[in-house]
């Protein structure tokens, strides 16, 4: 395989870079891209590594810091159509040395050990939307008893794409056959921006969230729990009236429907853990100052029997933006992956 180098400005390297190694060749029809969102900061370089995968080399320009996206994607593509996504929190010193000291949006797991030759492992039910690096920590003094010495196992999450992921941590002792007990059991939300944080649910029932623009189609989100998960649509809609019925009669088109399961259901139910939904409640603003903008109405049934309704023109409550957002990217997620199947 030819190696093939992007540069992110006409700096030459200097000789204290980082080097943050991808776990994957690109593929016939995709590549790696960067994205730096200040590139006086740093420049960058993609290469071939000599023993497989690709190395983003990033060398430092001048002191501060910024954040670097590292994407696998078609030539063209967004982020947000990428099939891995990679988010660097970079900083520069007064020396040029570019170091990455706290991954992007992580969430971090700490646990107490004490038993030397212990074998710690992570079962997740999607690697597509969380990877993690596994560290171990000894105090500077310890004493080593009949095989105990306290440490630290530490696991730090990062978000691959938007979605809601199961996470066991598990121990197991060499000495002990089939002897495996679970130490953390847990669910993870990795949001549209890729921050990774424990997802709180707040469980609902239905929920629809209607836009309208200066034409008369309204983009609406709809999502209703199922026995096996939650049903979630995507249209657009027009209304007309029906003297037959003497009411409003809905027309749906370009509608995509997504059927998900437990883990679909758990993600919407963080994201309106995490937007507030409940605060919602009773919203109804108004921006007079903006003369050509959106409306937008929401209604939801919270599984505790509580009823939800929003509405406003050009003024929005806290989170509606997030979660809109968050909508699309599942939406997305679940359009590339049967793209690629």
């Amino acid at each position: 395989m030819m190696g093939f180098l992007l540069f992110g400005c006409g700096r030459a390297p200097h000789d204290t870079p980082y080097t943050y190694r991808v776990p994957a060749d690109a593929a016939d029809d995709r590549q790696w891209t960067v994205n730096v969102d200040d590139d006086s900061v740093v420049s960058y370089a993609v290469q071939d590594a000599q023993d497989g995968g690709t190395d983003v080399v990033f060398t430092g320009i001048k002191k501060g810091s910024t954040n670097a996206t590292v994407y696998l994607a078609r030539a063209g593509a967004s982020v947000q159509d990428a099939d891995d996504v990679y988010v660097l929190t970079l900083r520069v010193d007064g020396h040029r040395n570019v170091t990455e000291p706290e991954p992007y949006g992580a969430y971090v797991v700490r646990l107490n050990g004490d038993v030397a030759g212990s074998e710690w492992s992570v079962d997740c039910s999607d690697e597509r939307i969380v990877r993690w690096k596994e560290d171990r920590d000894y105090p500077k003094k310890s004493s080593e008893e009949d095989g105990m010495q306290d440490f630290t196992q530490i696991y730090t999450f990062t978000g691959r794409r938007p979605g809601a992921a199961h996470v066991r941590i598990c121990v197991s002792y060499p000495w002990a056959e089939d002897a495996q007990s679970v130490r953390e059991d847990f669910w993870l939300l990795v949001d549209s921006e890729y921050r990774v944080s424990l997802l709180e649910p707040t469980d609902f029932e239905s929920f629809v969230i209607s836009e309208q623009g200066t034409s008369a189609i309204h983009d609406v989100f709809e999502a209703e729990r199922t026995a096996d998960g939650v049903r979630l649509s995507h249209f657009d809609a027009t209304y007309s009236w029906s003297y037959e019925t003497d009411d409003f009669e809905e027309t749906r088109e370009n509608e995509t429907v997504l059927e998900g399961g437990a883990a679909l259901y758990k993600y919407l139910a963080g994201v309106v853990h995490k937007c507030g939904i409940p605060d919602w409640d009773g919203f109804h603003g108004t921006n007079s100052h903006v003369l050509d903008g959106k409306m937008f109405s929401f209604k939801a049934k919270l599984s505790d029997g509580t009823s939800v309704s929003a509405s406003g023109s050009n003024a929005f409550p806290e989170h509606y933006r997030e979660f809109c957002s968050d909508l699309y990217a599942v939406m997305r997620a679940n359009a590339q992956q049967n793209g690629n199947e």
